[in-house]
């Protein structure tokens, strides 16, 4: 199943590749949709791998590892994938990020995730993908926020990250 969203942003596409990119392992210093993330190793390329707890919606209680599997930063796109942590309701799950300059220093960015559901779900497909949409739209809103303002959302920083 596929799951696209995309949100334009008053800020420079080279900031917000630095955030995304260069920032792969720090996501839980500036959404709510992640509590806590570290980088294994020290440069976010193909085989980098992010671990992030996360203890709220479908992904609760579980530390989420996450590896990248395409990096090109002349193009501002990134692909990984889950390769452990993933909840019972999905068998596997990938995105690809990628930043768009548009004219007068802002930019657009695109998510482009997939994921697949055990035969058993399937049905229930068009339900996962309203939850998941709201995680996204929630990690859209605190990105557009730490891009746009330069700090995270007053949420995060009560969390005291």
């Amino acid at each position: 199943m596929r799951i696209q969203r995309s949100i334009d942003v008053n800020a420079s596409a080279a900031d917000a590749w630095v955030l995304l990119a260069d920032g792969f392992g720090d996501i839980g210093t500036w959404t709510t949709t992640v509590d806590r993330s570290h980088l294994v190793g020290r440069q976010v390329e193909v085989g980098a791998q992010r671990h992030c707890q996360v203890s709220s919606g479908p992904f609760s209680g579980d530390e989420v590892v996450e590896r990248v599997i395409a990096f090109d930063p002349g193009k501002m796109t990134y692909s990984y994938e889950a390769v452990r942590g993933l909840p019972s309701f999905l068998t596997s799950a990938r995105n690809t990020l990628s930043v768009t300059p548009l004219v007068g220093n802002r930019c657009r960015i695109h998510a482009n995730g997939f994921i697949v559901l055990p035969w058993w779900l399937v049905p229930l497909g068009p339900i996962v993908s309203l939850a998941l949409g709201f995680v996204i739209r929630k990690f859209f809103r605190d990105l557009q926020h730490r891009l746009e303002h330069g700090v995270p959302r007053p949420e995060v920083a009560a969390r005291g990250q």
